[in-house]
């Protein structure tokens, strides 16, 4: 998409110079006026698409079995190596991911879960954050809550710096 918009905006200011080089001398000084002001929004416009620069922070996108999905937050995943623990009074689960919004964990089959966790995470970076949140979704093993107080960037971010060093 983003091509398209500026092969569009390079068509637009070439049609506007070959308007203006081949009959500028004898238009009026108003058409003139316009059409310069055309290939400046059109000169500006191309700018942004080639130099925009979203204000999004690292780890945008993460894939899934249908595909990539965009993120606002970074995601840390526990692929491989040590994990986090989501403690919830007497039951504790072993935590898959986490991002600013949301944690996602896997609990035994058949297990109760209430809709509403209230907690604990002991990260591998070493600190311990407390997290309230509701469930959103419980796909087999795998439970996915949105927190209710979004975790610290810099808490997130020297999580995804530790289990990148392991």
């Amino acid at each position: 998409m983003r091509i398209i918009a500026i092969v569009a905006n390079l068509i637009q200011l070439v049609i506007v110079l070959a308007i203006f080089l081949s009959s500028g001398p004898s238009m009026e000084p108003l058409a003139i006026a316009g059409l310069f002001l055309l290939m400046i929004l059109a000169f500006v416009n191309l700018l942004v698409f080639l130099f925009h620069h979203p204000f999004a922070r690292e780890d945008q996108e993460a894939s899934s079995s249908t595909g990539p999905i965009k993120r606002r937050d970074i995601r840390v995943s526990y692929i491989l190596g040590p994990r986090p623990y989501l403690e919830t009074g007497k039951q504790s689960f072993e935590v898959q991911d986490l991002s600013e919004q949301g944690v996602r964990f896997l609990v035994s089959p058949g297990s109760k879960v209430k809709r509403r966790i209230k907690g604990h995470i002991k990260l591998v970076c070493g600190q311990t954050i407390d997290i309230k949140g509701m469930v959103i979704r419980r796909q087999g093993d795998e439970i996915a809550i949105i927190l209710r107080t979004p975790i610290p960037y810099p808490v997130v971010l020297a999580e995804k710096k530790a289990i990148t060093r392991q």
